[in-house]
């Protein structure tokens, strides 16, 4: 979709610069499409006109194609923070499994927030799940292998595991 508003911007972008430099060419695009759209009178008359109109539409367009889906980006992210932020609430509330909803919802969307891998990896950790736990741990440790809780996270399994 983006790419069909790019292109049909630059082309009334162009469109609106021949009525501006080069009204012989429009006149040749008139004949071609004089029953539907153009007549001689209005292409000689109002060519400024319909030159400016086409450029403002273009920019228009352009602007939608290229600004707005970077809005959308932003406030889809801005609900995943807002997600990760209830799923942490029920994570200290000891709500595990709305938590684990939540963040498994989020990681569908961006499988490689490392921050929900993170919360994840606590929550079974938690709950006493230690083999999912040290996959998630795995993960988190493969993309940060420097994160110090993770680490703990991981020594703690072990710990419980050995003394079992």
């Amino acid at each position: 979709m983006i790419f069909i508003s790019m292109i049909l911007s630059v082309l009334l972008f162009f469109l609106g610069l021949s009525y501006f430099y080069y009204p012989s060419f429009i006149i040749k695009m008139n004949k071609w499409f004089r029953d539907k759209f153009f007549n001689d009178k209005l292409v000689l008359m109002d060519r400024k006109k319909m030159g400016i109109i086409c450029i403002v539409i273009s920019l228009v367009i352009f602007y939608f194609g290229v600004f707005i889906p970077k809005l959308s980006l932003s406030f889809k992210q801005q609900d995943i923070r807002n997600d990760l932020y209830h799923a942490w609430c029920y994570y200290y509330q000891k709500n595990y499994d709305k938590a684990e909803k939540i963040c498994r919802e989020i990681l569908f969307f961006e499988p490689e927030n490392s921050t929900v891998k993170e919360q994840l990896a606590l929550i079974y950790f938690s709950r006493g799940d230690y083999r999912k736990s040290i996959y998630y741990c795995k993960r988190v440790l493969e993309e940060n292998p420097n994160n110090r809780r993770i680490e703990k996270i991981l020594n703690s399994i072990n710990e419980k595991i050995s003394k079992k």
